[in-house]
């Protein structure tokens, strides 16, 4: 409710508009990211329309199928009031609201982690049933298809196993064997695509994260730490407040269950080895890369308690958070109002009405049927998704050489009129081509009646049958 209010004059995130895009065609990748975020999206566009509404319900589905996970785990180990304790907890951190919102290679992981994590915890600790140790290998290999980070989560499933009392009971057993055997099965046919194109994701991921200097990798080290336990006061603070004895956390945390042991090992793992992998390989570390983490330790701290939650408390830290949650209901119209003022970054609050402005333009000009859109790539993802044709993105203006090969339809690029970088190759084109037309128009956001900001776009409009 809280986002329906918020952003009511916002169209889609960027990245919600690029996962759209990716999952447009099913394949086993993209050149940016592995694929699962586009096969999901691309089944939900089967069922539902495609429209902002149902792409923010997407995005919920997405946060409210790991919590889903995260109480399936909770239940092996804590009392059934402890359950919401926990659920509530992690929704006073961004992760399953905030960043949730914006559907991309992040949020997947935020179902794929928990799910796979309680899969492991089934096999590890259930000697007689072999589907759990099939789903953890499945699983692992769609946190995988989701972003190539979760290769941390399956490192910690491999050192916890290894430092966990019963390792020995766990691999002489068939279990983790047979979980690898499920995980490189799956992963087979996305890895023979990586080598037919040249593991174009990897090169991407190079280019845009690494060269770094040893002063920046710390500093992104550092940051990343901070950040990732800075999620995590609010929600210590109030689970302190509601425990009996306000003793310190470290007291639960001595003589762990077993279950307990193996996500806390599988924490520190993902927590101490990315930045220190960073700093050798000279790269950057954005600490979003690691929210789908954080449920771990509050599982660990609230499950390993051993006492019990006095009624009194347990009802005040309740009716605690509905206050909170009212009051953050109550700010979103400010939010929204503000945002009418001050657009987003990136011009979030225009993809919509400059989509229907170069539709109209492009109708009025007799320029046959828009097949393509590039430029600017948050105007572009929004023609695309927003635009009557569906154009297809391109990343990269089609070379001239391979136009005509293309299709029979025509190119747009989109470019805000104050980028200066993007208006110099869309004037480049223009260049190129006699019968390719220029046009400027504003776009302008409202809400609730009340005008708010506007942007200025420029769009290069070129028939496919052109010419250079």
């Amino acid at each position: 409710m809280f986002f329906c209010v918020a952003y009511a004059n916002s169209d889609l995130h960027f990245d919600v508009l690029e996962t759209w895009n990716v999952g447009r065609s099913f394949n086993w990748g993209f050149w940016k990211h592995p694929p699962l975020m586009g096969w999901i999206a691309h089944i939900w566009s089967t069922v539902f329309p495609q429209t902002t509404w149902s792409f923010r319900w997407l995005a919920m589905a997405n946060s409210t199928v790991g919590l889903f996970f995260v109480d399936q785990i909770v239940r092996r180990f804590a009392p059934n009031n402890r359950r919401l304790i926990v659920l509530i907890l992690l929704l006073l951190t961004p992760v399953y609201d905030f960043h949730a919102e914006k559907f991309n290679a992040n949020a997947v992981l935020l179902a794929t982690w928990p799910a796979a994590t309680y899969c492991f915890l089934r096999s590890f600790e259930e000697r007689s049933n072999p589907i759990w140790s099939i789903a953890t290998g499945a699983l692992s290999t769609l946190a995988m298809l989701g972003k190539y980070y979760s290769i941390f989560l399956i490192v910690g499933f491999i050192v916890a196993s290894l430092l966990h009392p019963e390792r020995r009971r766990y691999l002489l057993s068939y279990r983790p064997w047979l979980a690898v055997l499920i995980g490189c099965l799956t992963i087979a046919p996305h890895i023979l695509w990586l080598v037919r194109t040249g593991f174009s994701p990897f090169q991407y991921a190079l280019t845009e994260h690494t060269g770094r200097g040893l002063n920046v990798s710390l500093w992104n080290a550092v940051l990343f730490w901070l950040t990732n336990l800075g999620y995590l006061v609010l929600p210590a603070i109030a689970w302190q407040l509601i425990r009996p004895g306000r003793t310190a956390f470290w007291t639960d945390l001595r003589s762990l269950e077993s279950g307990l042991l193996l996500i806390a090992i599988i924490f520190l793992t993902g927590i101490l080895l990315p930045p220190l992998i960073v700093c050798l390989i000279g790269s950057d570390l954005p600490a979003a890369w690691h929210l789908q983490a954080l449920f771990m330790p509050v599982v660990v701290v609230v499950c390993s308690y051993k006492g019990n939650v006095a009624p009194r408390e347990y009802i005040r830290f309740i009716r605690n958070f509905s206050c909170l949650a009212l009051f953050a209901l109550a700010m979103a119209p400010i939010h929204a109002l503000y945002r009418n003022y001050h657009p987003l970054p990136r011009g979030r609050q225009f993809y919509h009405r400059a989509a229907d402005r170069v539709s109209a333009i492009w109708q009025q000009n007799n320029m046959g049927r828009l097949a393509y859109v590039t430029g600017d790539d948050g105007l572009a993802f929004g023609m695309a998704f927003y635009g009557k044709e569906h154009p297809i993105y391109e990343h990269d203006i089609i070379p001239t050489e391979n136009r005509k090969s293309l299709s029979t339809g025509g190119l747009a690029v989109l470019c805000f009129s104050d980028d200066a970088s993007c208006v110099a190759r869309l004037n480049d084109e223009h260049a190129r081509y006699q019968n390719a037309k220029t046009q400027s128009f504003m776009v302008g956001s409202s809400l609730w009646g009340l005008k708010g900001s506007t942007k200025r776009v420029t769009v290069l409009m070129i028939p496919l049958s052109n010419s250079p």
